[in-house]
């Protein structure tokens, strides 16, 4: 993992982001992982590759700014997802359920074995 970020952060590529119909530039997100569980999550703000690269970050989703994501869940965390989840179809609010859940449920390598416990 650590190569493929150490090469994306060279920027070898150039992208152009299209101007949304609200005057706003797209985004772009992508997440990649290696077989070890080590993971990136890469956007495009403002027209330049962002990085956030470490191990814990399994979610991801639209908006906001994959920090201001990170925000928005550590404030969740501190209400609790037994007490209350945010429950509308925005992307914060889907990154803060997913969130949850991903570190709530048993991890097992088997999918089969995760759906009989």
């Amino acid at each position: 993992m650590s190569e493929a970020v150490a090469a994306l952060e060279k920027e070898p590529f150039t992208t152009i982001a299209p101007i949304l119909p609200n005057g706003a530039t797209a985004e772009g997100h992508m997440a990649i992982s290696d077989p070890t569980g080590d993971s990136a999550i890469l956007e495009y703000v403002h027209g330049r590759l962002v990085i956030h690269h470490d191990r814990h970050y399994q979610v991801m989703s639209n908006s906001p700014t994959f920090d201001e994501q990170l925000s928005l869940n550590a404030d969740w965390k501190q209400i609790g997802g037994l007490t209350m989840m945010p429950g509308t179809s925005r992307a914060s609010d889907r990154f803060v359920r997913a969130s949850f859940f991903i570190d709530s449920l048993p991890q097992t390598a088997d999918q089969h074995a995760a759906v009989a416990q």
